[in-house]
Parts: structure tokens; sequence; C-alpha cells
């Protein structure tokens, strides 16, 4: 009796989502499939920049899955290795490239409004600081706000700092916040409200 032919496998991998944040758990799925009519079985491993992570068995339609939480920030590449069995030879899937990004962070924003009284008519000067939480300085908008009214928007410069300048406040008192829309590197924050004072023009 002729020895059974040794089928040739072909291995795939999938990484779901293959852009993360750094501790995102991403999904990654390996196929492997063989060109007779055997599904094949045996051992699969995952391998990060050419290093194993893990060795886990392939089910029974030949996929093996492993959840994982990159921490390392920038691009990795993955691929994943059959080792074969009785009847299926050993493959390796191309690669499959992972971006993780770093986690965008706290910040915390305030609010200087000068002068403080203001007349009407006059320019009221807002200027907001945005911070972040490790001592970054965050890019982006900041949206100056009446209560829910927008007054303005004013854009962060290199130091963390938008400012607006408006005239257009009626007399009476107002609660002026500044909130940092925030962006794929910081997550928004909102400035202690500041009470500001509009006097009516002298007759």
């Amino acid at each position: 009796v002729a020895p059974a032919a040794i089928q040739s496998t072909t291995a795939t991998l999938v990484a779901t989502p293959n852009s993360v944040v750094a501790g995102q758990t991403m999904l990654l799925t390996a196929t492997v499939k063989g060109s007779g009519n055997k599904n094949p079985t045996g051992q699969l491993t995952f391998l990060m920049e050419g290093n194993i992570v893990v060795t886990v068995p392939l089910n029974a339609s030949g996929v093996g899955t492993l959840s994982f939480p990159p921490r390392h920030i920038g691009t990795l590449t993955w691929t994943a290795s059959y080792s074969g069995d009785a009847s299926s030879n050993a493959s390796v899937s191309p690669a499959v490239k992972v971006t993780v990004n770093a986690a965008a962070e706290s910040t915390t924003t305030t609010l200087v409004a000068t002068p403080n009284p203001v007349a009407a008519g006059q320019a009221l000067a807002l200027t907001a600081t945005v911070a972040g939480k490790s001592g970054t300085t965050p890019a982006g908008t900041v949206n100056f706000l009446n209560g829910a009214a927008l007054v303005g928007t004013g854009a962060l410069n290199a130091s963390g700092v938008a400012t607006l300048s408006t005239a257009s406040l009626a007399a009476g008192t107002y609660s002026l916040t500044a909130q940092h829309v925030g962006n794929a590197n910081s997550l928004t924050s909102t400035s202690p409200a500041v009470s500001v004072t509009v006097n009516g023009k002298a007759e």
C-alpha cells in the first residue's frame, strides 16, 4: 500500500482591528487550509516581530485564535506559523502589520477672563490654557462657552494656550467656560466656570 500523500498547506492571518490603542485587545485569527480533502490539525504559533508569543491548537476547522493587548507603541509585524501534522506540511502566513497608538491622556483646562468686570462694548480677552497629565502640551481647538452657547473658538498654540477676544456680550452676568475639544492624543476637558460681569455703558 502506497503511503498517503502529504498535502501542502496555506496559512493566513487576520488582525482585528489592525490599528489599536496601547493596551486595547485585538483578535488575531489564523486559518490553515490543506491542498487535499483533510483539515490540517496540530499546533499553530503566533509570532510578533519574529518572537514567539503563544502556541495554540488548531480547531476542527483549521483555525487558531489569540486575543492580545499590545503595549509597544509603533508598527508591529505578526505572523502565524503552522507546524504541520502527519498528513500536512508546515506553512507560515504572510506578515500582517498592526499599528499600536499611544493612549490619549487626560487634560486639564483653565480659563482667565480680563478685564472682569468689563463694560458693554469693551473687548473681553478670554485665555484658555490646556495641559496634559504627563506634562505634554496638547494641540487642537478650544471652544469658549457661555453656558451651553458657543461664544467662539481658538486654536491652541505651541504653549497650549488659546485666546479669544469678544465684545459681543450685553450687560449682565455670565458663566463662561473653556472646553478643550480633544483629539487622538488628548482627552477633552472643561475648565471651571468663570463668572464675568458686563456693566452697561455709561449714559
